[in-house]
């Protein structure tokens, strides 16, 4: 979610609630409506595996019975049952390939960025990198798609990488700049930047005194399923 407020997604009967900068989740063979019915727009980021499913010529299509499914749990439900860490309820069993979680919400992403002391080093490229989980795995949230959020402290210039995987950025917070290969891509709060495959990459957040926050979502999960993923160092550009 980018900005707004007052929409919500019902996802197999459950309706799901939208904030900036939460993530919400419609899996794959799951219904799915969108409903706003407050004023003013509502801005959200679209990360869909279909050129994969495309490619593969697995996709399929199907209109529901009725204009809008009828709720048929609790507002929230999944989100209140699985977002409390390793906390899992024992009377819920597995279905489906993906997390069970419709929403992440941004106050547990920020709740956990402020729990992690000031002094944790974090990864030299990526600076404090947190990735979504799927609660009966502990794996991606899909199959096909991964999704991390990272915290850039003030005066982070990351170390060059590149990795066999297609990314693609989200800024909810500050302002930097990531150099992709010998290009330079200034970006600010709600910018969208995308990493091609090998290129090489390093994050920068130049400010004196202010926090960038990144959110992305990347195919890295299909490729360390077929076992092709490879990630190495690389020369910083800038």
């Amino acid at each position: 979610m980018i900005e707004g407020h007052g929409a919500c997604t019902t996802v197999n009967g459950e309706r799901v609630h939208m904030d900036p900068g939460d993530l919400l989740l419609t899996p794959g063979w799951h219904w799915h409506d969108h409903h706003h019915e407050f004023p003013g727009p509502m801005i959200w980021l679209d990360g869909l595996d279909y050129p994969l499913v495309n490619m593969l010529e697995a996709g399929f299509f199907e209109v529901y019975g009725e204009r809008v499914q009828k709720t048929l749990v609790p507002d929230d439900l999944s989100a209140r049952q699985f977002i409390h860490g390793q906390l899992r309820p024992t009377w819920e069993t597995p279905h489906g390939h993906g997390s069970p979680i419709g929403n992440y919400p941004w106050r547990e992403t920020s709740a956990a960025f402020a729990d992690i002391a000031d002094d944790a080093r974090g990864s030299d490229v990526d600076g404090i990198l947190l990735e979504y989980t799927n609660p009966w795995t502990g794996g991606p949230v899909m199959p096909t798609i991964g999704c991390r959020v990272q915290r850039l402290r003030a005066g982070f210039h990351g170390a060059a990488h590149r990795h066999v995987s297609n990314t693609v950025y989200h800024v909810i917070r500050g302002e930097g700049a990531t150099m992709v290969d010998d290009e330079r891509l200034d970006w600010s709060e709600h910018d969208v930047f995308a990493v091609p495959v090998w290129a090489t990459h390093e994050h920068i957040n130049p400010s004196n005194s202010d926090d960038a926050v990144l959110f992305s979502y990347t195919v890295e999960p299909v490729m360390r399923s077929l076992g092709l993923y490879r990630e190495a160092p690389a020369e910083r550009r800038a």
